[in-house]
């Protein structure tokens, strides 16, 4: 006799809690801190190592084992653009094309909630 278990479609909103279960505290803290420092008129910009210094940085203040960099990618901690759009914010990662040299950046910008 086999037994069948029912399935149901995953819903929309156990996805976003699912998403926000994926970072640790001191992430979400650290991108948090940037916004509050940089915002202006709406909009917040910061650099891909601002964000990995203070993710670092606010580990160690969480007296937890620091991630190490190349965790911090391989991990997903800055794919955080999915997270903060369900918040409202349009999240824009910008990094260079093979010709292109510039630092990596983040750009928040609040959503027009009018739409």
């Amino acid at each position: 006799m086999s037994v069948h278990v029912c399935i149901s479609p995953l819903k929309a909103s156990e996805v976003v809690a699912a998403k926000r279960r994926q970072f640790p505290e001191y992430v979400i803290d650290a991108f948090n801190t940037l916004i509050l420092q940089r915002i202006a008129k709406g909009t917040a910009t910061f650099t891909q190592d601002e964000a990995i210094a203070l993710i670092l940085h606010k580990a160690e203040q969480a007296v937890v084992k620091p991630p190490t960099r190349q965790e911090i990618f391989d991990l997903g901690y800055l794919n955080v653009e999915e997270v903060y759009y369900m918040e409202g914010w349009d999240v824009r990662y910008d990094s260079p094309d093979r010709d292109q040299a510039f630092t990596p950046y983040f750009t928040f910008k609040i959503r027009d909630q009018k739409k």
